[in-house]
């Protein structure tokens, strides 16, 4: 069983928002998760990554040319950063 996830962010908004698609690929399946996490740092965060087990979040911060790692708790839950 597959879980598919897409993850939004907004380089305007510290915040990222997960959703579910029921078709993989297809984003007019998405269903929000009512998951979602504020970076810290503040606004300008894009272009999310993880890492291929799932347990990091990457995000490169322009601002200070480097790029911030965040631990999962849970695997693909950007809630448990």
């Amino acid at each position: 069983m597959y879980i598919l996830k897409m993850n939004l962010s907004n380089i305007d908004s510290p915040e990222i928002e997960q959703y579910t698609l029921s078709t993989a690929w297809d984003v007019s399946t998405a269903t929000p998760d009512s998951v979602s996490y504020t970076i810290s740092e503040g606004a300008g965060m894009s272009n999310i990554r993880f890492s291929k087990d799932g347990d990091k979040l990457f995000m490169p911060d322009p601002s200070q040319d480097s790029v911030r790692q965040y631990s999962l708790a849970t695997d693909w839950d950007i809630s448990t950063a």
